[in-house]
């Protein structure tokens, strides 16, 4: 840094090679502009920014925030949203739950009747009820064999009409299991 002084004024060329007027405030002349050093700082840091760039960061900076905004306002509707579905959601499933404890509590009902009255009907026709017991379980055993496969050339078909709402299947070998035949049987109840 030079300096160059005449007067009361002094001129200083900074190593950029800006030349500053510095008036000296103790002169008296009260005729120029006094700069102090944090000023004349200030200026070169003025003149080191560009101001397009500086409203391009600005205007980058308000576009972001519009996006942010925009995004939190997504967010807080799917949030609502959410909630509102959960609720709903919630309301059923309690609906349900309460179906289904239900329905365990009248097929409980349902069994242990169905015990008692096997038990008595046990007590009362023991013959009966042994020879009823015997079917139902040749028929059980049946029921759960496996239906062997269709065999070489035999084709199975199935149309569902939806306006009529019937269901037709239509093969060559077909197995139909039947319940045991009661009636063959002698069992009088008294």
């Amino acid at each position: 840094m030079t300096e160059d002084s005449s007067d009361s004024c002094s001129v200083a060329t900074e190593s950029s090679g800006v030349e500053v007027l510095y008036r000296d405030p103790a002169a008296g002349d009260g005729g120029g502009i006094a700069k102090e050093p944090s000023d004349v700082f200030l200026r070169s840091l003025e003149d080191l920014v560009n101001d397009d760039d500086v409203n391009a960061v600005l205007q980058a900076q308000r576009h972001m925030v519009n996006r942010f905004e925009k995004t939190n306002e997504m967010l807080q509707s799917f949030n609502t949203l959410s909630s509102i579905r959960f609720d709903e959601t919630q309301e059923m499933f309690k609906k349900h739950t309460q179906t289904l404890l239900d329905m365990k509590k009248d097929l409980d009902h349902i069994f242990r009747r169905i015990r008692e009255l096997k038990g008595k009907v046990s007590k009362q026709y023991p013959e009966a009820f042994q020879a009823a017991e015997v079917q139902v379980r040749q028929w059980e055993e049946s029921a759960m064999t496996p239906i062997s496969p269709l065999p070489e050339g035999a084709t199975l078909t199935a149309t569902d009409d939806l306006s009529t709402n019937d269901l037709s299947v239509s093969a060559q070998q077909t197995k139909v299991l039947e319940p045991p035949n009661i009636q063959d049987q002698d069992m009088t109840f008294h």
